[in-house]
């Protein structure tokens, strides 16, 4: 507050204490005929307060629109108990002071796509589970007369190999998910047609297609590849979580201090590489020597370099180290310079002996692949402020605002994909288990308050109390009731065509857990996804199966195995030869990818190496002169406007009318 600093979260408190005072509340009340509150089940309590300042004062009229099913953010502070409350004590009466109107019809998707909801939340979302009726009055009807549609589509990935446990996914299930995700798109894009929204149908493109994970941070990225090997373009949301891996953050700190050793904390990060070794207690002694206000870790590392000790030693070896991969950094391609720092490192060592190693190992080869991309052909630094846009989130492109004319596959988490619609929709991970918050000593409620374990300090041990108990249940029952909504969001994100894909971890225990009967015990012990569905359905049935309320669903196994043969099989052993390998062969051998074309690029990406090639590039004069016929784009010479331009000319009309005149009831004079 003191440099003038707010964020949203503070103006929000802010506003919240000013409303306090009667005088201003009244005030600005006053100003206000009616308040639109769009999204209301995403409202916090402190949101909520605000409105109802407003409200109370005010005397105008409060209009609230939004789906309970689709509130999803929880974490952000939301309290979907507000909606609840205030749906269950409204009336539908039309004279009632407090009235509600349900919102049942849906204009998006196709008739079955609909039903195939309705079935599954019918047994997915129930009250005392999971905070939600899902009852006749939620149901959603077709508001158009939609046609049926494609049957809903539900493939279950199996290994011969059984795993431990019974609950969970099969171990790189997902990446077994992306290549059959791959095939089925090729086998659309070569069969299915959709509706090209003005009552007939069209090819399928790629950007009709939309697959939708829970989680994008690890696994995204993969999915990209291997969708990208099929030669499917595809775009993914998921830059920011990736750079934030800690295996990915250790080695583009490494690259930081290579670009510039003067940051404190790259710096920090990269001495406790294996190749320096260097200790907590060497850093913290290294700290001590600069022991002025104000001074930085790199001026005391700086200090160390001149002294005669071990320490001393062992920071001139770092340095040198540094020194020569920041000479290397300005005569390598940024991609050979990855691999070689990551090698020499010892990073890439140190992160396949972790945990899920072989996990780690692929991020890191991956960031190397990225090293291919257009920012890092003017070097180690372009290379590091791109990625550090892409990690901030501002990369200038999301899935909401690509182009309709971009044709890609875009990947989504549940989250990101709220408010968009899709001809078809894959939602994959299916079968990954619900995440279990850490453990700790204390726990919290909005509601209920705090709790403790019980610590012993005579017998010294700890126990868990029933308060502790208490709030762990209730805690664990809206987290699983946010999944709950999550796979309603989006299953109802496709409209014409639902694909569903899990690969869970023992199929045999799976099979028999969703044969048991579909009551609300099983409803509210779920531990994934795919349980609420295949449960809703009374089981898995291969073939075509025909749900209690008609919705037509297809099902099958696809055999992981099956999966990864066709590469295995275009494998041939190299014969011995005495002659020189081909260069792409030898760039293999030394891990260096060939340089490829990015699959987005820009105008003047592609007209950079032109104008070196070229000498007759165009003058000023030849861009001022206009060609001999001007060609209109297809999208300028429509006839019609579409839904979002329909709407965005509401909205227009809707700011610029003097409402003044609309309530002396001059609407000509208005408009």
């Amino acid at each position: 507050q003191a440099r003038n600093y707010l964020d949203y979260s503070d103006l929000e408190h802010l506003t919240l204490k000013a409303l306090s005072d009667p005088g201003v509340r009244g005030q600005v009340a006053g100003k206000f005929d009616a308040l639109f509150i769009d999204e209301y089940q995403d409202v916090s309590a402190l949101q909520e307060a605000i409105v109802q300042a407003l409200h109370g004062e005010g005397g105008n009229m409060l209009f609230m629109v939004g789906d309970v099913k689709q509130s999803i953010y929880r974490f952000r502070q939301a309290d979907p108990t507000l909606f609840l409350q205030k749906y269950r004590a409204y009336s539908l009466e039309e004279t009632a002071r407090q009235r509600k109107i349900l919102l049942q019809q849906n204009f998006r998707s196709h008739e079955n796509i609909l039903l195939a909801v309705n079935e599954v939340f019918a047994h997915a979302m129930r009250e005392k589970e999971t905070e939600i009726e899902y009852d006749e009055a939620a149901m959603l009807r077709p508001g158009l007369g939609q046609p049926l549609g494609a049957p809903a589509e539900i493939h279950l990935i199996t290994a011969q190999d059984a795993e431990a446990g019974d609950t969970g996914e099969l171990k790189k299930g997902y990446l077994y998910e992306a290549e059959f995700a791959a095939r089925r798109i090729l086998e659309l894009m070569r069969t299915a047609l959709v509706g090209d929204g003005q009552g007939g149908t069209r090819p399928l493109r790629f950007r009709d297609i939309a697959i939708l994970v829970r989680y994008a941070s690890g696994r995204a990225p993969h999915i990209a590849r291997t969708l990208q090997a099929h030669g499917i373009p595809v775009y993914s949301d998921a830059d920011a979580e990736f750079f934030d891996l800690p295996e990915v953050t250790d080695m583009m700190n490494l690259l930081r201090v290579i670009d510039n050793p003067l940051q404190d904390i790259p710096l920090l990060s990269a001495l406790r590489c294996p190749c320096f070794a260097f200790t907590e207690e060497d850093l913290a002694r290294i700290r001590l020597v600069e022991r002025r206000p104000g001074s930085a870790f790199h001026e005391a590392f700086l200090s160390v370099l001149e002294k005669e000790d071990a320490l001393g030693e062992k920071a001139r070896d770092a340095w040198e180290r540094l020194a020569a991969w920041r000479f290397l950094s300005f005569h390598l391609p940024v991609d050979q310079l990855v691999w070689r720092v990551m090698e020499e490192s010892g990073l890439y060592m140190l992160s396949g002996a972790q945990q899920d190693g072989e996990q780690r190992q692929a991020n890191l080869r991956l960031l190397c692949e990225r090293a291919l991309g257009e920012s890092a052909r003017e070097g180690l630094g372009a290379f590091l402020r791109e990625t550090g846009r892409l990690r901030a989130g501002d990369d200038g492109k999301s899935a909401k605002t690509l182009g309709e004319n971009e044709d890609v596959v875009r990947i989504l988490t549940l989250h990101k994909s709220k408010g968009l619609e899709f001809p078809v929709v894959f939602l994959m991970e299916t079968a990954r288990a619900f995440r279990k918050k850490e453990e700790g000593p204390l726990r919290l409620h909005p509601r209920y308050g705090m709790a403790l374990r019980h610590v012993d300090a005579e017998k010294r041990t700890i126990a868990s109390t029933c308060a502790f108990d208490a709030l762990g249940g209730a805690v664990e029952k809206e987290a699983k009731a946010e999944e709950a909504r999550l796979l309603y969001v989006g299953m109802t994100r496709a409209r014409e065509r639902l694909i569903l894909v899990g690969s869970p971890r023992r199929l045999d225990a799976a099979l028999e857990r969703w044969r048991r009967p579909a009551v609300a015990y099983a409803a509210g012990s779920a531990d994934c996804m795919l349980d609420w569905v295949m449960q809703s359905l009374g089981g898995f049935h291969p073939g075509q199966y025909i749900g209690k309320n008609g919705s037509v669903w297809r099902m099958a196994f696809q055999q992981a195995e099956s999966l990864t043969a066709p590469r295995q099989a275009r494998a041939v052993p190299l014969a011995l030869t005495a002659e020189a390998p081909a260069e792409a062969t030898a760039q293999r051998m030394r891990r260096v990818i060939a340089a490829q074309p990015p699959l987005k690029t820009s105008v003047t990406a592609i007209a950079k190496p032109l104008r070196r090639e070229k000498d007759d590039w165009e003058s000023p004069a030849d861009k001022r002169a206009l060609p001999e016929e001007i060609l209109v784009p297809d999208f300028l010479a429509q006839e019609h406007i579409t839904a979002a331009q329909r709407g965005t000319i509401t909205h227009r009309v809707l700011g610029l009318v003097d409402y003044a005149l609309v309530r002396e009831g001059r609407l000509a004079a208005a408009v």
